[in-house]
């Protein structure tokens, strides 16, 4: 009698290897998930998914970015993240990742930046930076968002370093009576761009988008808590740049768990750059930012931090705590546009309820005047 039981397949090596790493993979999955290192965020935290209950402050996923990424090279630090150039191996474009550290890997904490990452992701604007996920690997996070191909600071330093070196050829022409004709022309072509190339009215547009943002974001009631030029990034679509704010103020509220420093001034109040754009009120709420964008629009336009000219040296920030407690804001140089001051002077009101909204701004004189127009 012939033998019908089915014969056992012959496996490849190829096929015994994956099928071992796929084995391998799903028992560190199980282990993960019964230390509750790995799981599922879920809106009702008494949701029962086959009959497991779900805990909020350890359920995190371990992978929420759609596409396999490999790390590129790295574009800069501060805080407490280094950010570096990523590809998404999905469409081979390029994405930047934002990796921080935990020193300690409270599924609280966790918890609450997915919580926010999953709202900001939800928010389509032209100018906002789109995230796209985050993961976890042991104790370290990474933050996948859009890639821009610089801040704002970066684009107008570029502009005065320019207007710079033109203005340092048309000084040696001066001296040259024998310079060749192409000299000449390059002086000549340098002149017309930089006549081309008004920092004025670059931040007037950029002002308007940024309303804009914080407009959107406002009225998700979502406050971005960190607004300053380089958190405000440039990107190219279609031979046009936008601006685009992002680098939401997650890694502050990673830091938020840490103890004060042996002074007793928190983070938020140390860390770089951030206390210039700092304002008076304890709690931020929405019209925080609009103080931060009049300390960003002084930057734009003078290529230096808000109250770096009443300082009596760099480090002194004791100086500007002592100030917005008093309810005073950093002094607008007297050199600027007029509509420009009286701009920024909405937005440095000491009292959040007399500061206009994101809103109100935008029918501003200052926002609505354009780049070529007469």
């Amino acid at each position: 009698m012939a033998d019908l039981t089915p014969a056992t397949p012959i496996l490849s090596p190829t096929l015994r290897i994956i099928g071992s790493i796929a084995e391998l993979e799903n028992r560190l999955e199980q282990k993960s998930r019964e230390r509750k290192v790995i799981g599922k965020i879920y809106s009702n935290p008494m949701m029962n998914i086959g009959g497991i209950s779900s805990d909020p402050l350890t359920s995190l996923k371990a992978r929420n970015i759609a596409f396999p990424w490999r790390r590129g090279t790295r574009i800069g630090e501060g805080g407490i993240g280094t950010a570096f150039r990523a590809i998404n191996c999905s469409n081979g474009s390029i994405v930047c990742m934002k990796e921080m550290f935990l020193k300690k890997a409270d599924p609280e904490t966790l918890r609450r930046i997915a919580n926010e990452i999953d709202m900001i992701m939800t928010i389509e604007h032209p100018n906002i930076v789109r995230y796209f996920g985050i993961e976890r690997y042991k104790r370290t996070i990474y933050i996948c968002m859009e890639y821009c191909l610089f801040t704002v600071n970066e684009f107008l330093q570029g502009i005065r370093d320019f207007e710079q070196r033109a203005h340092s050829k048309r000084k040696e022409s001066i001296f040259w009576a024998d310079s060749s004709d192409q000299d000449e022309q390059e002086i000549d072509a340098g002149r017309r761009l930089t006549s081309s190339i008004d920092i004025n009215e670059h931040v007037r547009g950029f002002v308007e988008q940024l309303l804009r943002a914080l407009m959107a974001l406002h009225e998700q009631n979502i406050v971005h808590c960190d607004v300053k030029g380089d958190n405000i990034f440039i990107s190219n679509e279609n031979g046009r740049y936008i601006v685009k704010l992002g680098d939401f103020n997650l890694s502050l509220r990673l830091q938020s768990e840490s103890p004060p420093s042996s002074d007793g001034i928190s983070f938020r109040s140390t860390q770089n750059g951030t206390i210039y754009f700092q304002p008076p009120e304890s709690e931020y709420v929405c019209k925080s930012d609009i103080w931060a964008l009049g300390c960003t629009i002084i930057e734009m336009l003078t290529g230096k931090f808000p109250w770096t000219n009443v300082m009596r040296h760099q480090n002194d920030k004791i100086y500007i705590q002592n100030q917005l407690f008093l309810k005073k804001g950093p002094p607008i140089p007297d050199d600027l546009q007029q509509e420009a001051r009286e701009f920024i002077d909405l937005c440095l009101k000491p009292d959040p309820e007399e500061r206009k909204s994101a809103r109100e701004l935008l029918n501003e004189a200052y926002p609505r005047v354009r780049i070529g127009d007469t």
